[in-house]
């Protein structure tokens, strides 16, 4: 049981040491739609949940994702450091007012292909 607690101990000054060395410093902020759609449902917003992933890096672009003010998905993206962003909507909109029903990206390494979820809270895939 002690060399379980020292353990535990341990990691926690690890966690501690390793968050004070993080540091982030904010380069710029970015506008990408004047008019995203703004609801809140189930104490969350549609285009900013916590668990949703709408910026991601891959490759020297930088991607993003929202539903625009006619519910639209919408993907952007530039090139980094500070590309202009170019934008493409969806031939999908946002079916209703559910805050769960977000749009996230990942980009698979292997080949690059953009994997687009959205829209799906409580439906079978």
């Amino acid at each position: 049981m002690r060399s379980i607690l020292l353990a535990s101990w341990a990691l926690v000054v690890l966690s501690v040491q390793f968050a004070q060395a993080l540091s982030a410093t904010l380069i710029s902020n970015t506008v990408l739609d004047n008019n995203g759609i703004y609801f809140v449902s189930y104490d969350g917003l549609v285009n900013v949940n916590s668990f949703q992933t709408v910026v991601i890096t891959y490759s020297g672009y930088q991607y993003a994702a929202w539903y625009s003010s006619s519910r639209t998905a919408t993907i952007a993206r530039r090139a980094l450091p500070s590309g202009s962003w170019a934008s493409i909507a969806l031939s999908h909109n946002l079916t209703v007012n559910d805050s769960h029903n977000v749009v996230s990206l990942g980009i698979s390494p292997a080949d690059g292909t953009i994997h687009v979820a959205m829209d799906c809270h409580s439906t079978a895939l």
